[in-house]
């Protein structure tokens, strides 16, 4: 989200374009907005990723933001996919620009029709001898998909939770490939959503379920189809507005302090690491002993005492767990622990094992023992406390790891 970067400088870029490549991410979608700062943000953006060299960007152009209605802002889309596509850094895809966006299935650029509109802003990118790959999120029927001459694929943005209280399925998956045909699909992936907005603000206030070990199971899903799809998108680096952050928190926030703060989310990239192999490849790495657990602060249907706003729609949704991702390299016994509440497995086998507890007011732990002997351990202390009154509703996770 490029959005969240005003006061980025080119260290921190570099910094996160290392996180990210180091834990098996091939690059970033720029979400691009109207702010007047943010193409100075996205220009130390490219040089970082030249620098980092093997790290590639592509725009995710936000169309609510940056308008779509007049010959001018085909100009301007034009302009700033220009502006990089011959960057070393620009990532392409059937040795074409990939560009993607949010929405755009009511754009028309001052044309006739929506297809007339965005073939008259990819004339003017073939007329300065630049092709694109057009994978956009838009929000419409997917019946009508193959029939759209105008986009190259479609980056299935809704499909990474689970709208109602079942778990995620790939139904979604299925019916857009089914809808595309030749043309490609991309899957979204996410650990969670969770925004609260009050009526005052951007009056968004909801949940999506993101339980059942969201992440490693959607990543799995996707594994299963991945002679079926051409590339997954992360949602998100840095939308910590939305919860569903893998990055570090940095200081630009969209007021969104209430339900990030101290809700450290990157024990999740060494997942998303572990996962982006077996995609890659086809063939999951070596496992090593580790720990990763995530708790919401409160039980569903606490009453907060001091709320900023009502208590989320969707909130009866999801479950009142600790989420274990338990990865071993011989044989173990696992001990996961929510305040009061402990669960021991004893002869778990080697490889990946997630495990769930009902969740109790403290702190959540989690050890991994060999033959009596501990052989790595994670324990949240002072730093996350499970609580049965909440002063505030937050149903953003917390992430530790050992």
């Amino acid at each position: 989200m490029v959005g969240n970067t005003y006061s980025y400088t080119p260290a921190i870029w570099a910094d996160d374009i290392a996180k990210a490549s180091a834990n098996g991410i091939d690059g970033f979608a720029l979400n691009m907005g109207r702010d007047e700062w943010e193409p100075a943000r996205i220009a130390d953006a490219y040089a970082a990723a030249e620098a980092k060299g093997n790290f590639k960007l592509f725009f995710s152009l936000d169309v609510s933001s940056l308008g779509c209605s007049t010959t001018a802002h085909a100009a301007n889309l034009a302009n700033i996919i220009l502006t990089y596509a011959n960057s070393s850094a620009q990532a392409l895809y059937k040795d074409k620009v990939l560009v993607s966006s949010f929405a755009g299935e009511n754009c028309n650029f001052g044309q006739s029709s929506v297809t007339a509109g965005w073939a008259y802003t990819k004339d003017l990118l073939t007329a300065q001898n630049t092709s694109i790959y057009l994978m956009p999120a838009i929000f419409s029927d997917p019946a009508g998909f193959k029939a759209l001459d105008w986009m190259d694929g479609e980056f299935n943005w809704n499909g990474a939770w689970p709208m109602t209280a079942a778990p995620l399925t790939t139904a979604s998956d299925e019916q857009y490939m089914s809808a595309l045909g030749t043309k490609g699909y991309m899957p979204a992936m996410s650990p969670a959503f969770f925004t609260y907005y009050g009526a005052n603000s951007y009056n968004k206030n909801w949940i999506y379920r993101s339980d059942d070990w969201l992440l490693a199971t959607r990543m799995e899903q996707i594994i299963a189809m991945r002679n079926k799809v051409d590339m997954v998108e992360i949602i998100s680096w840095n939308d910590y507005g939305e919860s569903h952050y893998i990055g570090p928190i940095r200081a630009d926030q969209p007021n969104s302090q209430g339900w990030t703060d101290g809700m450290d989310h990157q024990g999740w990239l060494s997942i998303i690491k572990l996962y982006s192999t077996a995609f890659k490849t086809g063939s999951y790495p070596t496992n090593t002993d580790t720990i990763t657990l995530w708790s919401r602060p409160h039980p569903k249907a606490a009453t907060a005492t001091a709320p900023s706003n009502p208590r989320p729609s969707g909130w009866q949704n999801t479950d009142d767990n600790l989420y274990a991702f338990i990865t071993i390299n011989a044989p173990a016994t696992i001990i996961v622990t929510s305040g009061k509440n402990t669960v021991t497995w004893p002869g778990v086998k080697t490889g990946i094992n997630k495990f769930s507890v009902g969740n109790s007011p403290g702190p959540i732990s989690a050890k991994i023992t060999r033959n009596g002997v501990t052989i790595k351990e994670y324990n949240s202390g002072s730093a996350f406390q499970y609580t049965d009154s909440p002063a505030d509703y937050n149903f953003n996770y917390f992430v530790g790891q050992a």
